[in-house]
């Protein structure tokens, strides 16, 4: 019994290590067969070629600096653009004309731009200059307050030069004759005056004037009193001058 036992014993060994390795095989055996195989990759389509002529015809782009910008005003020309008419009557504004005289940075060329430049000092108060532009033999007697106080209360309407005698930049003398429009107390006035100016060192200078009373010449309104200040532009009073 002992023998068979043993035999019966190894047999059923045998096959349980048979059932175990089939069983053991067999799931492998299912994934491997259920598993599906990869499909192949779809190869990429090659790329278009890139169309040359297309490329070629595009218009190019426009430059930025095609168009140029225009050039910004300077300064000077806008204060010029804005700036008055001289009161002298040339035409031009008071920074191109009498304006550069006054303030001393151009002395007057002639006696005419003298004169015009004294004009444009009463109409626009420059006492001082009326006072500088004087010869130098009145100018002690040059009443101040009195030319101020006639620039202002005047309505300056105008100035017209009716004749000049030499007075050119070569000149040391000439002759300036004109005509002051102004406005005073209500009345409209005008003084025809024959000034004489003089150079002193170069520069041209107011000497006196003497106001023409033929038919000619046009003042109305009050009489001048003898301590107001000359008619003339001289800066002395009436008494002390043509009177």
């Amino acid at each position: 019994m002992s023998s068979t036992t043993e035999t019966t014993e190894t047999t059923e060994t045998s096959k349980t290590k048979t059932a175990k390795a089939g069983k053991s095989a067999t799931p492998a055996t299912e994934a491997a067969a259920a598993k599906a195989p990869k499909a192949a990759k779809t190869p990429k389509a090659a790329k278009a070629p890139k169309d040359e002529t297309a490329a070629a015809a595009k218009p190019p782009r426009a430059s930025k600096a095609a168009a140029p910008k225009a050039p910004k005003a300077t300064k000077a020309a806008k204060a010029d653009a804005v700036a008055p008419a001289c009161p002298c009557g040339t035409g031009r504004s008071l920074p191109e004309c009498c304006g550069p005289i006054l303030a001393g940075t151009s002395p007057a060329p002639t006696a005419e731009a003298l004169m015009r430049s004294r004009y444009t000092a009463y109409a626009t108060g420059d006492i001082a200059y009326l006072r500088h532009s004087l010869d130098t033999r009145w100018q002690k007697d040059f009443d101040e307050q009195a030319t101020l106080e006639w620039s202002k209360n005047a309505e300056w309407q105008g100035l017209t030069i009716v004749d000049t005698k030499d007075g050119g930049p070569a000149d040391e003398e000439g002759v300036v004759e004109f005509i002051a429009a102004f406005r005073m107390d209500g009345q409209d006035q005008k003084i025809r005056e024959r000034a004489q100016f003089k150079k002193r060192d170069g520069v041209w200078h107011y000497v006196d004037g003497k106001v023409k009373s033929t038919q000619e010449t046009v003042v109305s309104g009050p009489k001048v009193g003898r301590n107001d200040p000359c008619p003339c532009g001289s800066g002395k009073k009436y008494k002390k001058c043509c009177a």
